[in-house]
């Protein structure tokens, strides 16, 4: 049997006491010595009930981020892609600035422009470019393409492309454009691409 002068350490229901399941009893004589009896089950009530909280939140944190981090690492199917490069030459010369390029696929011309699967690219102001579908410069899929063109404007301030097109539309309808190529896993070089303003 232990004596009264012993510290016992037992586990113990939680009862009006705020002990719960901290230390079920202290020295007589430590009691009468602070003469604030339970003040220590308090403290230490409160502690603990503080490290719960905080051990909770923490539980749903990392479960949150378990799970859109799970989500946020799925990687994208993507099909692979050959590099297409090439260089506008508009009447016989440089554009001197930003030229958008798009590379329809000629099994979707028919469908609704809303729909196309377009990989895309800007010129450089030399006219030359590489087109990107997934990247920057990355290519296009393996198929048959046809490349449509417009001569707009940089708006430096939106970061937006757009305003009167400089080739009067001449190579902006897929099923009007003659550029066409075919991907068949190997690089593409289109050359130089003569366009007209007139």
């Amino acid at each position: 049997m232990l004596s009264a002068n012993r510290m016992s350490i037992v586990p113990c229901e939680i009862t009006d006491r705020p002990a719960g399941f901290i230390f079920a009893s202290l020295p007589n004589s430590l009691r009468r010595a602070s003469q604030l009896p339970y003040r220590i089950d308090h403290l230490l009530f409160i502690v603990v009930l503080l490290m719960s909280v905080v051990s909770r939140r923490n539980v749903i944190f990392a479960s949150i981020t378990l799970l859109f981090g799970c989500r946020g690492n799925r990687v994208p199917y993507r099909k692979p892609t050959s590099k297409v490069t090439g260089r506008l030459v508009i009447d016989g010369d440089e554009p001197g600035s930003q030229v958008k390029i798009d590379c329809v696929p000629i099994s979707e011309v028919d469908t609704d422009p809303a729909h196309f699967s377009v990989s895309s690219t800007m010129t450089q102001p030399d006219g030359s470019f590489e087109i990107s579908t997934y990247q920057s410069g990355d290519g296009v899929p393996d198929g048959d393409y046809v490349l449509t063109i417009t001569w707009g404007t940089l708006n430096l301030m939106s970061r937006s492309y757009g305003g009167p097109d400089k080739l009067k539309g001449r190579y902006s309808d897929p099923k009007k454009s003659e550029i066409k190529f075919t991907v068949e896993g190997s690089p593409v070089d289109l050359g130089d691409i003569e366009l007209t303003t007139k």
